[in-house]
């Protein structure tokens, strides 16, 4: 049984947390309210009402802490259906859901002030140091959040995403109509007999039809509701890089390489000798007929195809009639069990016989969430299009979902953001094999990208100078106008029971004291490309 030490105002403040968690017997405790009104509180707010977080929000005993907030603005939170989505935690900080949905907020204001001071003080520089500016990111990440955050990045069946609130909501409806002129009859065609009298009456699905009544059908919503089922896992060939054949319903329908970084993997299986054994396909089942629909799946082996298993997948209709398997179109190619070839596979998803549910409604949803974060970002590249900025160029720094076997992309809604619209460029956050690996150039191909820039970039293990200059002329050559070290002042020193401990750096920081994800090693590897002076040495033409 977890025992929570809940809040009492004016009572358990954070001395008397520290007391009552020292006693023990407590498996969390929350803060007092913190009332959000029209500012953005400081950090020694913050600290003042909760110090814990000095400590990765836990107590003096170790106890985790949550700070809880009273959004006396509700314009500043975003929304998950059941109401605005509480603080979460990223890498022991706390982590505030902050609302895109709409440009009138304090928030967007406060931020919108932030950007004239600066803007403000380069102006007054002189135009020769005015022109060594490179470029503009916008903003951070802007993307939707979700409820545990930083370890819910995955599909599952607790599927929760934002922004349901007011501002929100009403948009849609209003994104709605422009897509479909005004015409609810062309809405309705389109979803294929939906009831709706206007598009007020349209209110974003919300619901999963497994374990929640709907009123319609389209209220459904879940991680596969738009008409995508992730089909994934793990395989190493013995003979060379591994690819992985899907056939649906005896016919090929995808060959993907097993490429994508997992370091579970590599923990538990050290033998494979590599972490980059990641495989994954996104099988579109929208327009397949409602039934029970086979997956197999092969892993190539030289010149053989291993059976690495078979998976049954109900596409069910909207009454939830028996699914009636569907009939081979195609035969299977021989394939052989894996025997002694030294090959080894996992398939993660999909379950068998799992059932998916296609609502029309839930991929328009999607799209507008991804509609809201480019509106987000267009407000402040407005802004400093009226500023002596204008002419340097801008571009996002925006997070990549397709870098993660296991990443859910609709959680994030920020596709649409990976593309070009306006004169803003593309910048993106690239970690891992991400950072090398042809997937991400694939991507940048089909996309049709032009020039771009890293933002953050960490390859996640340790490199010499000459396989980092490899990395960052590929790049080059790909496109890339800038690139930016994930480059972090150590954090303060932190007050722990035993005393102050050391300066902390952040765990993505290219940092000589920093062992974690080879960062000591690869800032040693910037030095050596670069070169004692700072500048790169040969060849001249690096990033």
């Amino acid at each position: 049984m977890n025992l929570i030490l809940a809040p009492m105002q004016g009572l358990l403040d954070p001395v008397m947390r520290r007391l009552l968690t020292d006693i023990g017997g407590y498996s969390e405790c929350v803060t007092e309210f913190v009332r959000i009104t029209h500012t953005l509180h400081s950090r020694a707010t913050w600290r003042r009402h909760m110090p814990e977080i000095d400590h990765g929000c836990r107590t003096h005993a170790g106890i985790p802490c949550t700070l809880q907030l009273l959004g006396s603005d509700p314009d500043n939170m975003a929304a998950t259906p059941a109401g605005p989505l509480p603080p979460d935690r990223y890498m022991g900080w706390p982590l505030y859901p902050w609302s895109i949905a709409r440009t009138d907020n304090p928030i967007t204001r406060r931020r919108e002030q932030a950007i004239r001071a600066l803007a403000d003080a380069l102006c007054q520089m002189p135009p020769a140091a005015r022109a060594r500016i490179a470029g503009i990111n916008l903003l951070g990440e802007v993307h939707h959040l979700y409820p545990d955050f930083e370890a819910g990045m995955g599909a599952g069946s607790d599927y929760v995403i934002t922004d349901y609130s007011a501002a929100s909501r009403q948009g849609f409806s209003r994104w709605l109509a422009r897509r479909f002129a005004g015409d609810i009859g062309a809405l309705n065609a389109w979803l294929g007999g939906a009831p709706f009298a206007s598009f007020d009456d349209v209110q974003p699905p919300s619901r999963d039809i497994r374990r929640q009544p709907l009123a319609h059908y389209w209220q459904h919503l879940d991680a596969t509701a738009h008409g995508l089922l992730p089909v994934s896992g793990w395989a190493h060939a013995a003979s060379g890089p591994a690819w992985v054949r899907v056939y649906l319903n005896g016919r090929f329908a995808a060959r993907v390489p097993a490429r994508f970084m997992r370091q579970d993997v590599a923990a538990a299986r050290p033998d494979l000798g590599t972490a980059q054994v990641g495989w994954r396909y996104d099988l579109p089942f929208a327009r397949l007929p409602a039934g029970l629909h086979r997956i197999d799946l092969a892993l190539e082996d030289g010149p053989r195809l291993i059976h690495m298993g078979t998976r049954h997948v109900a596409v069910m209709d909207r009454q939830q009639s028996a699914p009636r398997p569907q009939p081979m179109q195609a035969a299977l190619p021989p394939m052989q069990p894996a025997g002694g070839s030294g090959a080894a596979y996992w398939i993660d998803t999909p379950q068998d016989h799992a059932a998916v549910f296609y609502n029309p409604l839930a991929a328009l949803w999607h799209a507008w969430r991804a509609e809201q974060v480019v509106a987000y970002l267009r407000h402040f590249d407005a802004l400093l299009e009226r500023t002596c900025l204008a002419g340097v160029p801008r571009r996002t720094q925006q997070i990549y979902p397709a870098e993660k076997a296991g990443w859910d992309g609709t959680r994030f809604a920020s596709e649409a953001s990976l593309k070009p619209f306006g004169h803003v460029q593309l910048g993106i956050n690239l970690y891992g094999e991400a950072t090398q690996d042809d997937s991400f150039f694939d991507w940048l191909a089909r996309s049709r990208q032009g020039r771009y820039s890293v933002t953050e970039f960490h390859p996640m293990h340790a490199m010499s100078a000459a396989e980092l200059r490899r990395v960052l002329l590929r790049h080059q050559a790909h496109g890339a106008q800038t690139l930016s070290f994930f480059l972090h002042p150590p954090e303060p020193a932190r007050q722990a029971g035993q005393g102050a401990q050391a300066a902390q750096p952040n765990p993505f920081a290219f940092d000589p004291a920093n062992p974690l994800h080879g960062s000591d090693a690869l800032y040693r590897a910037v030095q050596g490309v670069m070169g004692k002076t700072g500048k790169p040495d040969r060849p001249q033409n690096m990033p």
